[in-house]
């Protein structure tokens, strides 16, 4: 209660929530292989990194278990799990309704691109706000960073490199800005211009 500001009863059906989620697959068909333990800690890991789901009890359980279904997919740390997709969300100012397409996204690039999640989330702490300012999508910054990162383009590196081309975009002609014509429009344009 301390760390989340929650109620006794908010406590007592999230610990239900992680008892459940520790003994049976998900809606999605997913084992969880977490403890309710873990799971109730990833409660508070999304708890303290999106602050307004300490008011909706479930929308946290249902953020937290997207988090716990990227780790069983990826293979990845529970709470680098829970820093990926609430590092996603908030860089794009995303609610708790979309969580599921930001997992999907996140999970296709690393599996279909050459950088894994973490390397997703250290690239979109850095060009995130810009992407999500641009208009471009969750799926279309993920696909910029993996076309990076087969390049060996990755991690800070690439999302710093994304969020001055973003930026750059958005401060020229309106046929080469992502925000008025959009992404694919824009890079378009841009190969018209003899720009690459």
């Amino acid at each position: 209660q301390a760390l989340t500001g929650l109620d006794d009863g908010s406590i007592g059906w999230l610990t239900e929530q992680a008892r459940l989620l520790s003994t049976q697959m998900t809606e999605s068909g997913v084992r969880i292989r977490q403890s309710s333990q873990e799971i109730l800690e990833a409660f508070q890991l999304v708890g303290s990194a999106k602050p307004e789901l300490l008011q909706d009890r479930e929308a946290l359980a249902a953020v937290t278990e997207q988090a716990l279904t990227l780790a069983a997919a990826s293979g990845m740390e529970l709470k680098d799990a829970v820093e990926a997709v609430t590092l996603a969300l908030n860089q794009y100012g995303a609610g708790a309704d979309e969580t599921a397409r930001y997992v999907n996204a996140l999970a296709a690039g690393s599996k279909y691109g050459a950088a894994a999640v973490e390397s997703q989330t250290k690239a979109l702490r850095n060009a995130g706000v810009a992407a999500a300012s641009a208009n471009i999508t969750i799926e279309q910054t993920v696909g910029l960073i993996e076309t990076l990162a087969e390049k060996g383009i990755k991690d800070e590196v690439a999302g710093t490199g994304l969020k001055k081309f973003f930026l750059t975009l958005q401060t020229g002609a309106d046929e080469t800005n992502p925000k008025v014509v959009g992404l694919a429009t824009a890079l378009e344009n841009l190969a018209k211009q003899q720009l690459s």
